[in-house]
């Protein structure tokens, strides 16, 4: 219904609706299975401005054509999913937020390892702090996680994402 930007920044640096769509979507996919997923993430340097024949540096109001689509999100990796510690899923929004841009310094050449998450996923950050320490509050299906998170032992969380970062893409 609204514009929508799709410049790194905006991609890579903070929530941006294509990106916590294209998160639900991967839930999706494993709605009906034997082992559905309990959230999904995907990276923000999967969101692209710079498509195969036009920069779309917005995307205007209205419908989304499958051909725009396929113009952002020019990447086919497979949907994944994999089961995470409380600690792993920790340890992977670390990650996320570790490169994030303080307010006020200008946000330049963004990581691309920023992710959006699907809407079981509630993630407070606080850039002002060390990276690998500022995730200050995670909840999955309204559980809230402990840092530094139990072990794999004690609680596993089923999480669906692209095979790049299951794979181990952008440092995951």
């Amino acid at each position: 219904g609204t514009e929508l930007w799709l410049d790194r920044p905006n991609a890579r640096h903070g929530n941006n609706a294509i990106g916590q769509q294209a998160a639900d979507a991967f839930k999706w996919v494993f709605s009906e299975t034997e082992r559905p997923v309990d959230f999904a993430v995907i990276n923000g340097g999967s969101i692209r401005a710079e498509g195969l024949c036009i920069t779309r540096n917005i995307i205007k109001e209205g419908a989304l054509s499958n051909g725009v689509l396929h113009e952002i999100m020019l990447f086919e990796n497979p949907v994944q999913a994999v089961d995470l510690s409380e600690k792993e899923i920790v340890d992977m929004f670390e990650h996320s937020a570790e490169r994030l841009f303080a307010s006020p310094a200008p946000i330049s050449s963004p990581a691309g390892s920023f992710l959006h998450v699907s809407k079981e996923v509630s993630l407070a950050i606080d850039c002002s702090r060390p990276p690998l320490d500022r995730v200050t509050s995670i909840k999955i299906n309204g559980e809230t996680l402990q840092k530094p998170g139990r072990g794999v032992e004690l609680k596993k969380y089923r999480v669906a994402s692209s095979s790049f970062i299951i794979s181990g893409g952008d440092g995951y």
